[in-house]
């Protein structure tokens, strides 16, 4: 389950959290960076 900060970070497309962590949706099994410029997925479906 991820924490609160990190998910507020997704979505922000800040650079300086390149390579912190990863986000990664459970029902799609898509992985990205925190700067990625896709659509915020829901709390309960994220990994971080």
């Amino acid at each position: 389950m991820i924490n609160q900060g990190k998910y507020q970070i997704i979505g922000q497309k800040d650079t300086k959290y390149d390579s912190l962590f990863y986000t990664i949706v459970k029902l799609t099994g898509i992985f990205c960076l925190p700067f990625c410029k896709v659509k915020k997925s829901l709390k309960k479906c994220t990994i971080s």
